[in-house]
């Protein structure tokens, strides 16, 4: 697993490849509580191989731990059908679905103009 971070203005863009093994997936949930907790974030994982181990385990709470503390919410960009049935099943109201990272921007940006007025 390779995670990639980008900078959009307030916004961070978490750009995530390969196979999740628990090696590097603990290390994740671990930069996600320390991090990422009340930030805009971009999850997308266009790039990800589901792997039903350990692994999906630490990635899932990582990202959970970021949508429990977090009053923007996440976006999640590129979810396969085996990840969109996990996600479902956690029930996590504050995590939304995206077709691309321009698009999971630009919604932020929407409620952040909503907020405004």
């Amino acid at each position: 697993m390779l995670a990639q971070l980008e900078l959009k203005n307030d916004i961070v863009v978490i750009n995530i490849q390969g196979r999740l093994l628990i090696e590097k997936t603990q290390e994740f949930k671990a930069l996600c509580g320390k991090y990422f907790k009340n930030k805009k974030v971009v999850i997308n994982l266009e790039q990800v191989s589901f792997v039903g181990s350990n692994g999906v385990q630490h990635f899932l709470e990582g990202i959970e731990q970021i949508v429990n503390h977090n009053k923007h919410g996440i976006k999640v960009v590129g979810v396969k059908p085996d990840f969109k049935r996990i996600f479902d099943n956690m029930g996590l109201t504050n995590l939304h679905f995206e077709e691309s990272n321009e698009t999971a921007i630009a919604a932020f940006s929407k409620a952040d103009a909503i907020l405004a007025n």
